[in-house]
């Protein structure tokens, strides 16, 4: 069986050079990669940070067999949860502290929070605990 699902990404294109070149080579390597049904765009003022575009994708996925679409792997080793696995008592301490940055940080962009993270994406972030190298 197949399953042609619609899905939506955010872009953020900052208009700085130093962001921009990087910013567009992810947007256009996402564009490359899928069948893109519509793309709306805002120029946003995002605080000091200068002016930047909010890039709003509408793109199909289509899965095949008993396999859910929204399980699938996203291209940034982050998946959106059908059904979300608990955190533990000292992660969800962990994911109220990045929700509360995440929405004090889009507060001061002029943003709203999703524009930077999903919660599923932050719930992801406390389960993987990333570090740097």
């Amino acid at each position: 069986m197949t399953t042609t699902i619609t899905k939506v990404k955010t872009f953020m294109i900052r208009l700085h050079d130093s962001y921009r070149i990087r910013d567009e080579s992810e947007l256009n390597d996402f564009l490359k990669a899928r069948e893109i049904k519509r793309i709306d765009s805002s120029l946003v003022n995002v605080g000091t940070h200068g002016a930047a575009w909010s890039v709003l994708i509408f793109y199909e996925e289509t899965s095949t067999g008993n396999r859910s679409a929204f399980s699938q792997p996203s291209d940034f080793g982050i998946s959106e949860e059908v059904t979300p696995i608990p955190l533990d008592a000292a992660d969800e301490i962990l994911y109220e502290a990045l929700r509360t940055w995440r929405n004090q940080r889009a507060a001061n962009l002029g943003l709203a929070p999703f524009i930077l993270f999903s919660n599923a994406m932050l719930k992801n972030i406390v389960r993987k605990k990333p570090k740097t190298s």
